[in-house]
């Protein structure tokens, strides 16, 4: 039982730290968060179901299991596929392949149909560059534009083809339908994949993993499955696994591109692993001091040695590359040096930014997704009320005082970020107590709108609509 309770608070530490820092959102109850809490509700029971399957006496017994004989193994009920599905899509990535050692039976089922099934969840994520990168700078992204286009989202879409009698889950080739509001943004900024068009081929370099990357280490690609987001295929030495597919006879003008995952069992496999060792590497370092944050300094930690195993060297093109390792900000450290950083280095800070986002957007639950959308929108609405309050005491002051130069400024809102998921904890809180102040305030913002309207109107009619006594004629 100490063994169980000890692996149980290991998990909740993990699945706690993956998890975004947003606080809790004062909301009232309607129709759409109910719903909400009642997905809520369902994730909860499968949190309880992952709990069983997680407990320690299940492998325990499977050893047992294995070592009986033939005809014992045998007469064993075994659970049907869907249920091991059912029970699967609950279970963090971190845990699958602890899973597959259970039994031969569910190793089959896993490679099969759960393999299957998770490859359609997946979603492939590339990355096109920071803010920093040149040609955002020159041509001066928006910023709304500069996050609908740096983010390069794409779907399962469907096998490659196959004869008619095979198993739906035995072809290498898995398709991937980029997100048709990715190519909205990309050609309304100016995008063509015509040569010589700069966002073409900015595209076509970070896509297209034939095309060596800019630095060593340099994100291109990422794989999203439920709560985790990591680099794809990270351990294979073959950079070459996935491809830029022209789509013929597309039902979606401009929609030229698709992927092709060239082997997507590996890749799924690759995935689990790496999420395994990272779980792996916190659990190991949880007292240790950090230089950036625990789960940071992980992710590093672990990209730099699997980036570091696929260098030759005996190769002395190489040599520069093990030199900018070995030069790297140490992890695991209070005090990060102060110094000029390698282009590698560079890389590396936004490769893990970008990631640090990814995983950040993914582990959100629903409700605190519904929240901050619902944050967003009340902020909105709050800017419009503030701006026809400024604009309405402007014009009165111009009218009335005859002082056009001064006003109230609520210029504020533009320094937000357009991406919410970018918000610290600090910003998310400041936000929700200046929507409390304004909601406090409305019915006086409404009494001074009302006001200045009246005096406005006033201000603006001729003094032959005023009579000696000083009222208004006509009324």
């Amino acid at each position: 039982m100490d063994n169980l309770h000890k692996r149980r608070l290991s998990t909740e530490e993990y699945h706690s730290e993956q998890g975004c820092e947003f606080p809790q959102f004062p909301h009232d109850s309607t129709a759409e968060e109910e719903e909400e809490e009642e997905e809520e509700e369902e994730e909860g029971q499968g949190e309880d179901i992952e709990d069983m399957v997680n407990c320690p006496t299940n492998t325990q017994a499977s050893t047992e299991h294995d070592i009986v004989p033939n005809h014992a193994a045998a007469s064993t009920p075994r659970l049907p596929p869907e249920i091991i599905l059912a029970v699967l899509q609950h279970v963090h990535p971190a845990q699958i392949l602890d899973l597959r050692l259970l039994s031969s039976n569910i190793t089959k089922d896993m490679d099969t149909h759960f393999l299957y099934h998770t490859i359609q969840r997946v979603e492939l994520i590339s990355y096109l560059s920071p803010k920093e990168e040149r040609l955002f700078k020159y041509t001066h992204l928006a910023p709304k534009d500069y996050w609908d286009f740096t983010f390069v989202e794409a779907t399962f879409d469907r096998m490659d083809d196959q004869p008619d009698g095979k198993a739906a889950w035995e072809p290498d080739g898995a398709h991937f339908r980029i997100d048709k509001a990715w190519f909205d943004t990309f050609r309304r900024i100016g995008g063509t994949f015509a040569l010589g068009n700069a966002w073409g081929d900015h595209v076509r370099q970070c896509l297209d993993l034939e095309n060596p990357p800019q630095v060593y280490g340099q994100l291109r690609w990422c794989v999203k499955i439920g709560p985790a987001v990591l680099d794809f295929g990270i351990e294979d030495r073959d950079e070459l696994d996935i491809e830029l597919v022209e789509r013929k006879n597309s039902d979606e003008p401009g929609n030229t591109l698709s992927i092709r995952v060239k082997n997507w069992k590996r890749m799924l496999m690759n995935f689990f692993r790496e999420e395994r060792v990272l779980k792996t590497v916190m659990e190991q370092t949880k007292d240790y001091p950090y230089t950036y944050n625990h789960v940071e300094d992980s992710l590093r930690g672990m990209r730099r040695k699997l980036l570091r195993s696929k260098i030759d060297e005996e190769d002395r093109d190489d040599y520069g590359y093990i030199w900018m390792f070995d030069n790297m900000t140490p992890l695991w450290s209070n005090f990060p040096p102060l110094r000029e950083l390698s282009a590698m280095e560079v890389a590396e800070n936004h490769a893990i930014e970008a990631l640090m986002l990814l995983r950040k957007e993914a582990s959100i639950s629903k409700r605190v997704r519904f929240s901050l959308r619902k944050l967003v929108k009340e902020r909105t609405a709050m800017y419009a009320d503030l701006q026809k309050l400024c604009q309405l005491f402007n014009k009165w002051q111009e009218k009335v005082l005859d002082l056009s130069n001064l006003g109230v400024s609520t210029h504020r809102y533009e320094d937000l970020d357009p991406n919410h998921m970018t918000w610290s904890k600090d910003v998310v809180d400041r936000e929700l107590e200046c929507l409390k102040i304004w909601k406090e305030q409305k019915p006086q913002i409404a009494q001074m709108v009302a006001i200045l309207n009246a005096n406005n109107a006033i201000a603006t009619l001729d003094e032959a609509a005023v009579d000696d006594s000083g009222d208004l004629q006509g009324i």
